[in-house]
């Protein structure tokens, strides 16, 4: 699958992205702006994106988890994190048996493709970013 023309240049923001589930999706290094990441493929019904913070100056960082329509290139927000202010893991989690929880997990199936969002709020932030199946 080849990342849309216009995703490029935001792409280039991250110093690594894989394209591949259970991997790696981005580290984010003394990142100050807004970056948006995919579309990555997933092909179970839930999803769980781990967000770990390893050094924020200032402001915040909230990742939004974006459906993505492989044929129009539309997106959809299905769930957003809560400002992460601090260093740490932040779990974000969407899938059918998963109970509903503000800012941290929706019940809902986890889309075919997907794009992951960061908004940065002052910063800079040093994270990363990974997305793991979850089969249930």
């Amino acid at each position: 699958m080849t990342v849309p023309t216009s995703d490029l240049a935001t792409v280039e923001k991250v110093t690594s992205v894989v394209n591949n589930t259970d991997e790696l999706l981005a580290t984010l290094t003394n990142q100050s702006a807004n970056v948006t990441f995919g579309p990555f493929y997933n092909p179970s019904p839930a999803l769980r994106i781990a967000i770990n913070v390893s050094a924020i100056t200032a402001g915040s960082l909230t990742v939004t988890l974006l459906g993505y329509d492989n044929s129009s290139g539309a997106t959809w927000s299905i769930l957003a994190s809560a400002a992460i202010s601090a260093t740490g893991l932040t779990l974000i989690e969407v899938g059918p048996a998963i109970a509903a929880a503000a800012n941290a997990k929706a019940q809902d199936y986890a889309p075919a493709f997907f794009q992951v969002q960061c908004v940065v709020a002052t910063g800079p932030v040093w994270a990363t970013i990974g997305a793991h199946r979850v089969w249930c």
